[in-house]
């Protein structure tokens, strides 16, 4: 058999549920029996674990052919009925024992369930051989098998159609239709109903009201559609439900967005009326109903005596389960606790855990006017095991212990009680109430998977510290480079003199003017003793700013191109040019100031800055668009810094994923 063992629940957006299944020998050693787990409850459905035996043949000669016994596993769907269909994301994953890095798995993504086809699986999961030898079961048989759960999604559709004797008469009030509810001589408002399906551990239907319904609805409401979610069981609890209706087909559906509706001790709700009519969406006087059903939590609603003389009693309760707990209220604080325990905890099975999730409210005001207040650190969740009798747990308010005792308190009745309600969640029973040699694995697993955590990032750390020192040596070879064209230059031009000091520019860290403009430093260069740059000149780093952004324009210029490959052929060549001159462009100075600042120049000094904007153009950052120049090669320094530098990210990217597989379940 197959015993649900732990229960884990992720804190993410999927809703993330993960079950852990203690698989016994039964599964390998009767290939006849049927194993299937225990119902477990996820996304408000019923769910199982089935397993199947079969042969894999290998070969194609009929006497090489070798039976080998092969293990399925299926996620079986208990709630299934007709128009009804589930959406998930389910992972199925087989624990080694030695290491998670060789764990065996499979899973599926939006994996539909209907009615038609409830379960869905892998019937050739692992060979039974392979359970021994890769050391996944341990010497009695008995191995490990993880569910994970995300993203349930339950959508019912159904059709609702008029008969053609009363369809021609719809819009007239003097339509009725018996029911067995009401007495022969007792006449009712038309209605069509759906057929039953199951959400929440609750059986539910659609109620349709053709031209509304008479009874609960006002005056001017008469005439047009109203669509109701009926509770069909479990009338001991009231359920607070939410749900989207959908009315029609095609482009244009009449959607309700999200409801939440409180279904009363009846089964009935507050309803949806949408300003339509029968006519505006029935096609040939049927009409399309699609429902999807998000959540349906059941309520348990207490008064709780918070004054009266002497000690306050307890106020029996009981979950969806007939469990009976109680709560109290405890006034011994600066704010008021509320104490509850379980009282059917010896009823618990021996060697189990039951595991329970709720979520407490205060009712703060009168009906119908009423509000509810969520209390500090909900939801709340615990695991009971068989005792003589619970210690209970401390839910805190926000609300205090002079407010209760305040006449005009909201919160407090007439009668000095405080109204709480509380949301059952979830409730699971697992097996193994104390730590064994199961829980084992998970640990170790835990402890390698920080081991491998750890290696990586200083893995990481090394690979930056490497890029970093190759960055520093390119830039420092760069600048030394530059320096010996610049002195060139200044020696081969007829009237080279030296220029006249102007003001000192305001350089900011990393070498970065003021301004924010990634441009050179203007400041004269200054020779060392041994005939390069010191390391910590800012045109080091500048350099090494340059060739990054250069880099980084190409790879942008080649994501760019190759997104608009599709629409090339329909752009012509000047709208092309334009297209890629707004991707990357180099701020320059307007006619005006260049103009303005050459009277003020000399003539050599002129020609110098002629040709530094000749060269600025030359090169593929200062152009019109980064990279636009292809004719010029890639140096070797270049190659070697992006190599280096997608090592690094692949690095990091390493150490992202294997951090994110560690996280605790």
């Amino acid at each position: 058999m197959a015993l649900l063992y732990r229960f884990a629940q992720l804190p993410d957006r999927s809703g993330t549920r993960v079950f852990s299944f203690v698989v016994t020998r039964s599964v390998v050693r009767d290939p006849e029996r049927d194993v299937t787990s225990k119902e477990l409850v996820c996304g408000f459905q019923r769910w199982a674990v089935a397993f199947s035996r079969g042969d894999k043949k290998r070969g194609r000669n009929k006497r090489s052919v070798s039976d080998r016994q092969v293990l399925g596993v299926y996620l079986v769907w208990r709630g299934a009925a007709p128009g009804l269909r589930v959406y998930v994301d389910f992972t199925f994953t087989l624990l080694n024992r030695e290491h998670f890095s060789v764990n065996e798995g499979f899973s599926g993504k939006r994996v539909k369930f209907t009615y038609e086809a409830p379960a869905q699986g892998n019937r050739s999961y692992i060979s039974v051989s392979d359970l021994y030898s890769r050391n996944f079961a341990d010497p009695n048989g008995e191995f490990q098998l993880e569910l994970s759960m995300a993203n349930v999604r339950t959508v019912f559709s159904s059709e609702v159609g008029i008969p053609p004797t009363i369809a021609t008469t719809i819009d007239s009030d003097s339509v009725r239709m018996p029911s067995s509810v009401f007495t022969p001589g007792q006449s009712k408002p038309t209605k069509l109903e759906t057929a039953y399906f199951t959400f929440g551990g609750f059986d539910w239907n659609l109620v349709v009201y053709p031209h509304g319904n008479k009874e609960n609805e006002a005056r001017s409401q008469e005439g047009r559609l109203s669509v109701y979610l009926v509770r069909l069981t479990g009338f001991d609890h009231r359920c607070r439900v939410r749900y989207i209706v959908s009315l029609g087909e095609g482009e244009h559906p009449v959607e309700s967005g999200p409801i939440e509706d409180l279904s009363d001790a009846e089964g009935r709700g507050f309803g949806w009326q949408p300003r339509v009519r029968w006519s505006d969406v029935a096609r040939k006087g049927v009409l399309r109903l699609s429902l999807e059903m998000l959540e349906a939590r059941t309520i348990s609603e207490v008064s709780v005596q918070a004054l009266g003389p002497g000690a306050l009693p307890a106020t029996p309760c009981y979950d969806r389960d007939k469990q009976a707990w109680a709560i109290r209220a405890d006034l011994h604080s600066d704010t008021v606790r509320l104490h509850l325990v379980y009282k059917d905890i010896n009823n618990i099975p021996r060697n189990h855990l039951r595991y329970v999730s709720w979520t407490a409210y205060l009712i703060r005001g009168e009906e119908p006017d009423t509000e509810i207040v969520n209390l500090p650190g909900a939801p709340f969740s615990r695991y009971y095991a068989q005792d003589e009798a619970d210690e209970g747990i401390i839910m805190e308010t926000s609300l205090g212990v002079n407010e209760v005792k305040d006449e005009n308190c909201p919160f407090v009745t007439e009668k000095g009680q405080i109204r709480v309600r509380l949301e059952w969640n979830e409730c699971h029973l697992l097996f193994q109430s104390t730590y064994h040699k199961y829980d084992d694995v998970c640990r170790i697993h835990n402890q390698q998977m920080r081991r491998e955590i750890a290696a990586l990032q200083a893995e990481n750390y090394s690979l930056e510290r490497q890029i970093f020192s190759y960055q520093k040596s390119l830039a420092y070879a760069q600048a030394q480079q530059q320096q010996q064209q610049t002195v060139a230059v200044d020696a081969g031009s007829p009237s080279a003199q030296p220029a006249p000091a102007g003001p000192p520019r305001e350089i900011g860290v990393n070498g970065h003017r003021a301004s924010g403009r990634r441009q050179l430093p203007s400041s004269p260069l200054r020779q060392p003793a041994g005939g390069g740059l010191p390391l910590n000149d800012p045109r080091v780093h500048q350099n090494l700013v340059n060739m990054m952004d250069r880099r980084l324009s190409n790879v942008q210029l080649m994501q760019r191109t190759s997104r608009s490959n599709s629409a090339q052929s329909q752009i012509s060549g000047d709208e092309t040019t334009v297209y890629y001159s707004s991707i990357v462009r180099q701020p320059l100075r307007s006619d005006s100031q260049t103009s303005q600042a050459a009277v003020n120049q000399p003539q050599h000094q002129q020609q110098r800055q002629r040709q530094q904007q000749q060269q600025r153009f030359s090169n593929g950052y200062y152009q019109q668009q980064a990279g636009f120049n292809k004719h010029r090669r890639t140096t070797f320094w270049e190659t070697l810094t992006g190599l280096v530098c997608s090592l690094g990210a692949l690095a990091t990217r390493a150490a992202k994923m294997a951090a994110r597989r560690a996280e605790p379940l």
